[in-house]
């Protein structure tokens, strides 16, 4: 459907925003999703490869990218996370890189090339980070989620099946994974 919809913590249907097109506000497959520290939206606008922040109304307030493989262009952003200190860090799928920026969309820095070594990715899809801000990467066709500090220094990986997206409870810490054989892990 092209939007996104906002409920409250119950299920509850509060509102939606966005439309099908490649205007501001509208989408063409929206697929990873965060809220930085300010309660602002951020969506990664997957086949406008692009990535757009609203306010937590769902207002339009910016957007940034465009398709390619320079510094700040996407091919297929998958996966959207926001640090402590504000910045937006994205898993760009087909370049297979992780690009940082910051809370105005200005590229910072990038890590990671195509390939199966430490601080590789073959299809980078879901990202989240943890209270110190490390960088986790679900690495799906590698079969692993990788963890990296806030700078893009690789730390250590684990094997997950075919991973599509993660989350890490605040409070316990504990990692919530998706695999694509319907199956959710906790670590």
């Amino acid at each position: 459907n092209h939007r996104i919809q906002i409920f409250d913590s119950e299920g509850n249907f509060i509102s939606k925003f966005g439309s099908q097109g490649n205007g501001s506000g509208q989408f063409n497959y929206p697929w990873g999703i965060c809220v930085d520290m300010y309660d602002n939206i951020i969506v990664c606008d997957r086949s406008n490869h692009r990535i757009q922040k609203f306010d937590s109304e769902g207002n339009f307030i910016l957007k940034f990218g465009s398709g390619g493989s320079a510094n700040g262009q996407f091919s297929n952003p998958f996966g959207v996370a926001s640090n402590s200190i504000g910045n937006i860090i994205v898993s760009d799928q087909s370049n297979n890189r992780i690009q940082i920026f910051d809370s105005e969309g200005q590229f910072i820095s990038k890590f990671g090339i195509n390939g199966n070594e430490n601080g590789q990715f073959f299809n980078p899809y879901g990202i989240c980070v943890d209270l110190n801000d490390n960088i986790f990467v679900c690495d799906y066709s590698n079969n692993r989620v990788q963890i990296f500090d806030s700078y893009g220094n690789f730390i250590s990986k684990f094997g997950v099946n075919r991973a599509t997206d993660l989350t890490i409870d605040p409070i316990t810490q504990k990692i919530y994974i998706c695999e694509l054989n319907n199956k959710i892990s906790v670590y």
